[in-house]
């Protein structure tokens, strides 16, 4: 977001967070994870969520002044950075074990939210309500480009069909 392009300057930090994942999957501890640089963070949570067929619901610091011109809470650049980070879908239990095994080798992490069994989609940065939309249908939006292309190579009744089941799809 903005005129500065994202980068790593500690790569440490990344060789950490690298064996810590690494780590935290041989133990079985994560359950899901996908990467926030290309479209930033509201990307990778939609993203995961779509594949999981599943909602979520994430409370995020806000980050902005009276002289922001995204005042109050700039959701954009804290939704759309596309600085390094990674996003971890794990069980509730867990969340100090992979807390502390960041923080231990100097990487910052934070609980933001947690996954919903029910197919909504909630966005909150800072005390703003940002986004409040049924999965399915923000899935529909993010595939409509995809079935326009297809329809054009494909028998459109059939991409027709694959469009209508994004809609009553039960699991990944």
């Amino acid at each position: 977001v903005g005129d500065r392009s994202p980068d790593l300057e500690d790569p440490t930090i990344l060789k950490g967070a690298f064996e810590t994942v690494q780590s935290l999957i041989e133990g079985g501890v994560l359950t899901a994870g996908h990467d926030r640089s290309d479209g930033g963070l509201i990307t990778t949570l939609l993203e995961m969520a779509f594949s999981g067929n599943c909602g979520f619901e994430v409370e995020l610091e806000g980050h902005g002044s009276a002289s922001d011109p995204l005042h109050p809470a700039a959701p954009l650049p804290v939704l759309f950075s596309e600085e390094l980070g990674l996003v971890f879908e794990a069980p509730m239990e867990e969340g100090d074990r992979i807390l502390e095994a960041f923080w231990a080798v100097g990487v910052p992490c934070q609980t933001i939210g947690r996954t919903l069994a029910e197919p909504r989609v909630r966005v909150s940065v800072g005390d703003q309500l940002v986004l409040d939309e049924a999965m399915p249908d923000l899935r529909g939006i993010w595939e409509e480009t995809s079935f326009q292309l297809d329809r054009l190579q494909a028998d459109p009744h059939r991409v027709e069909e694959e469009k209508e089941s994004l809609r009553t799809r039960t699991g990944p």
